[in-house]
Formats: structure tokens, sequence, C-alpha cells
């Protein structure tokens, strides 16, 4: 083999191996942080009917929010995004029964949503964030 064969062969193995080492997120898809993550759910309607209660997962785990029946929250990436920027989650959620579309947007039907007795805020709605 010539030198400059035999070196191109080894660029490629070592983008290769630099590539699979990199850390990513295999459903990443252009998502690099929490607040990506956010802003990727689907929270679109035009009726009722087009919403409905999911599970978005926060850093504490469960996290029900009204969005987009096509919505498809992530929580195996949720887990690595809190993981790899040090986030937490006050534990606790609010207890929604049902969703609504109001202006456009999916969201608790009645007066709004009210937080399990044992709730917290979720802090990582951009609220705030805590870290360990």
């Amino acid at each position: 083999m010539s030198g400059g064969v035999v070196r191109r062969f080894l660029l490629v193995s070592l983008l290769a191996l630099v590539g699979l080492s990199t850390p990513c997120l295999a459903s990443e898809g252009g998502v690099r942080t929490f607040q990506d993550y956010e802003s990727s759910l689907d929270y679109s309607c035009e009726t009722d009917a087009d919403c409905a209660v999911k599970d978005r997962h926060n850093c504490c785990g469960y996290y029900p929010a009204c969005m987009n029946v096509s919505a498809r929250p992530d929580h195996d990436l949720v887990e690595k995004l809190c993981q790899r920027e040090g986030l937490a989650s006050v534990c606790g959620f609010p207890d929604i029964s049902s969703c609504q579309c109001v202006d456009g947007r999916c969201a608790p039907a009645g007066r709004g949503s009210s937080l399990s007795p044992e709730a917290g805020r979720d802090i990582n709605s951009g609220d705030e964030f805590s870290r360990p």
C-alpha cells in the first residue's frame, strides 16, 4: 500500500473512533440542553381532541403535562440531559385529569392544575434550576 492510502485509512479510522467515543444522545436530534428538550415538545393544538396528558418527565422522574397527542416525550433523553447538566428537580407533580386547547396551546382543563399534596414545583420548567 502506498503512504497516501495508509494515511487516509488511518485518518478515517481515527475519525470513526473519535465519533464513537464522543458522548452523544442517540435520540437527541439537535437537543443539547434540558431547555432545548422542553422547547422541542409539541404543545400545539386546534381543538381539545388534539391534547392529552402525557409524562414529559423531569429530573425527578414522572411529570405530567398537557401536550399534543402526537408529542413523543423521551424519558431516557431527559435522564441523560439531567445527568449531563447536573440538574435536579423538586419531586412532585401537578394533578392533571384532562386537557383542553387554549389559544392554540394544550393546557390543563378547568381552573388549572393543582399540585399533589407532596408536590413541590417543577424547577425544570424554566423557573429555576438546582445543581447538587
